[in-house]
């Protein structure tokens, strides 16, 4: 599985191509909460739905949509693992 997501932080973007992915979330104030959102696809570029992806030991987490999409709403600044999982994928 990858993904292709973009950071919504005062026009901030992070492009992912493995997992875990790493991500930064900041802002100057450190006040600002972020969303992250994006989409899953296997490796024919075919979407997957219903896949788990969190930020690991953060407590966000989403499912994907049927069209792949996901969004973590609400995150925090940091430094983040991305993890996306599903039944019947390999987690490398």
């Amino acid at each position: 599985m990858s993904a292709s997501s973009t950071v919504d932080a005062l026009g901030v973007e992070a492009t992912v191509a493995n997992n875990p992915f790493r991500v930064t979330v900041q802002s100057s104030s450190g006040w600002v909460m972020h969303n992250i959102t994006g989409a899953v696809v296997d490796t024919a570029n075919a979407v997957i739905a219903n896949a788990m992806v969190s930020l690991e030991g953060a407590g966000y987490f989403a499912t994907t949509t049927a069209a792949g999409q996901f969004t973590l709403a609400n995150v925090r600044d940091g430094v983040y693992n991305l993890k996306i999982s599903k039944t019947g994928y390999y987690e490398g």
